[in-house]
């Protein structure tokens, strides 16, 4: 969100960088020589820097990890046996020493070199080999590389303490920016041992409106103005997509012109389909949905509007965009995952808006992500909400959305993204929504409640089923506001908001460093508000930590996470400067999550 520098603030800790320590050097000399045939290759800035060669496997293999490759010139990623990363794992108390393979992923310098990101060509197969998977590829490709460095240390052996000074620099500057695909403890069983299902990656980005950087010019007074025109910014955005290689993108801020003339029509080039939603109003931004045709096809979806004529909080332009996809090459027809993506209102001191907003966009979830409605269980398909929250971790709206519910009477509205601080002055309205937005305190339509109980009920002794009563009822406003109340109370609203679709965050909000992830960051100050949240099952388990305390958490259901794409950490988003740059063309980082759609 361009005015995210006004309620973000920047936390000054100083975080131990254990896993970057070098391990122990045997052979000083053959070391030198290693990191001299390494500098001079990267002084071409335009090269991302990885951690294992390129392999490809079938493109039916979906690994998460980035990849890119030119008509002219096949990239491959560096491996050196003494700089191997380690991956940890989500869960902190369980440590990862396997045979597992990890992989890295570096933003490409663009502003050195004219790469012409539009023409290259992607193939959308994995770059590192699972685990009993034959590494005779990699054999080849090393020893050519090694003879390749050999000849070129060779004929430079004069200016090798200049391309040493070089490419410290510039190999301090691209592990700077370099991101690790962090294992869930289920996502390295099933990377041993692949279980049955779908996999699919997500990928959600707020890539900063052209519009909004002229607007609000004065957020990005630290950046190089050449890094902030369009036809630099556009390249970059396009090649990141490229190397995430995801099969669902959720992009936020994409300018309506921009969609026709550039996502769309690229996008498409590399397989997606996709559909937009812009801003209501005087706006030209808004939300757009992609997936991968090879992958899934759209069932149905729905543009969401959050602006209600005369209807209060609903004043704001805000969209959104849900989806319901059906796996092309998938055992079982019944499978459905939805993929909701929204970015909500930004003003830190309208928590009501906001909340507002979340009612409407989980009573359009519930609408189209329902599956079956028993007497006494509501089922439903996988859900994956992303997007710009405009929200912190751990704030009431964030709290609200992975445990469920909100006791929201009383409340300070500007307490509710928890970017505001201090308080004022004004509490949440009570009841929280108008009853004409036909809400109840479950965030369901209240329509849609009475038509799935008219599909049980029978007709009455008039002859009309409920649908038709409420029809001839419109017009009464307290006939459609006891809809929306909980049964048996008249003319009350609940103080508590609930949903049902059991969210978890696949973000922990805590980086390798040990310091808090960011998800934006503007010159010195940085913050978290974009998420990828994914629906649980109601089992919960128990958890010991490491102090033996004994808390509780949800299990996965029918759809696992397996790993997710790292972020930057408060401390690394401050060393970067203001965003956008050479590097990152948004003034927030892109979520990449991969998943497993069980039967």
């Amino acid at each position: 969100m361009t005015s995210q520098a006004r309620a973000c603030s920047s936390s000054s800790h100083t975080f131990t960088h254990s896993m970057n320590q070098k391990p122990h050097v045997v052979n000083q000399s053959s070391q030198n020589r290693k990191r001299e045939r390494l500098c001079s290759e990267s002084d071409d800035g335009s090269k991302p820097v990885l951690s294992k060669p390129r392999i490809d496997q079938p493109s039916n293999t979906f690994s998460g990890a980035p990849q890119y490759s030119s008509n002219t010139n096949q990239v491959h990623t560096e491996t050196h046996p003494q700089s191997k990363p380690y991956t940890h794992d989500v869960t902190p108390s369980n440590s990862f020493q396997s045979n597992m393979p990890t992989s890295t992923w570096t933003p490409m310098d663009t502003s050195q070199r004219g790469t012409d990101i539009q023409n290259m060509s992607v193939s959308h197969t994995s770059n590192y080999a699972a685990p009993g998977s034959t590494t005779h590829q990699w054999g080849q490709d090393m020893d050519q590389r090694t003879s390749e460095k050999q000849d070129l240390h060779d004929s430079s052996n004069n200016e090798s303490s200049h391309h040493s000074r070089g490419s410290e620099s510039s190999e301090k500057n691209s592990n700077m920016y370099k991101r690790q695909f962090v294992y869930t403890h289920f996502g390295k069983k099933h990377m041993r041992s692949k279980r049955g299902g779908v996999e699919f990656s997500v990928l959600s980005y707020n890539v900063l409106a052209q519009g909004l950087i002229d607007v609000n010019d004065y957020l990005y007074t630290q950046c190089a103005s050449n890094f902030l025109q369009w036809d630099y910014r556009k390249n970059n955005l396009l090649r990141e997509i490229k190397e995430l290689n995801p099969d669902v993108l959720c992009l936020q801020e994409v300018q309506e012109n921009h969609f026709n003339n550039f996502y769309q029509p690229q996008l498409a080039l590399l397989g997606y389909d996709g559909v937009y939603k812009c801003r209501t109003g005087d706006k030209h931004d808004g939300c757009a949905t992609f997936h991968r045709k090879s992958k899934f096809t759209s069932v149905k979806h729905e543009l969401v509007e959050y602006h209600r004529q005369g209807t209060q909080p609903l004043d704001r332009d805000n969209v959104g965009i849900i989806m319901l996809l059906k796996p092309v090459k998938s055992k079982y027809s019944h499978q459905r995952v939805c993929v909701a993506n929204t970015h909500l209102l930004f003003n830190p001191k309208r928590g009501d808006v906001k909340l507002a907003q979340l009612g409407i966009l989980f009573s359009e979830i519930d609408k189209i992500a329902t599956k079956s409605v028993r007497k006494n269980t509501h089922e439903y398909y996988p859900i994956i909400l992303c997007g710009d929250m405009n929200s912190e971790p751990y704030s009431p709206l964030y709290k609200f959305i992975s445990k469920g519910y909100l006791m929201y009477h009383g409340m300070d509205m500007t307490s509710i993204s928890g970017q505001h601080r201090g308080y004022g002055g004004r509490t949440l309205p009570y009841p929280l929504w108008s009853r004409r937005m036909g809400v109840t305190d479950k965030c369901q339509y209240a329509s849609a409640v009475e038509d799935r109980k008219e599909k049980t009920a029978s007709k009455g002794d008039d002859g009309k089923s409920t649908n038709e009563r409420v029809k001839d009822n419109e017009e009464d406003d307290d006939e459609n506001w006891e809809m929306v109340l909980p049964k048996g109370v008249k003319h009350q609203f609940s103080d508590t908001i609930r949903h049902n679709f059991l969210f978890k965050s696949a973000y922990s909000h805590s980086a390798l460093d040990n310091g808090r992830e960011v998800t934006t960051n503007h010159d010195r100050t940085n913050c978290t508000v974009d998420y990828i949240f994914y629906s649980t099952s109601s089992e919960q388990r128990p958890v010991k930590t490491r102090r033996g305390s004994v808390y509780y958490e949800r299990c996965e259901g029918r759809l696992r996470l397996i790993n997710k794409l790292s972020l930057y950490s408060d401390k690394q988003a401050s060393k970067m400067g203001g965003l956008p740059n050479h590097r990152i063309s948004s003034d927030h980082f892109s979520l990449l999550a991969t998943f497993l759609l069980e039967k």
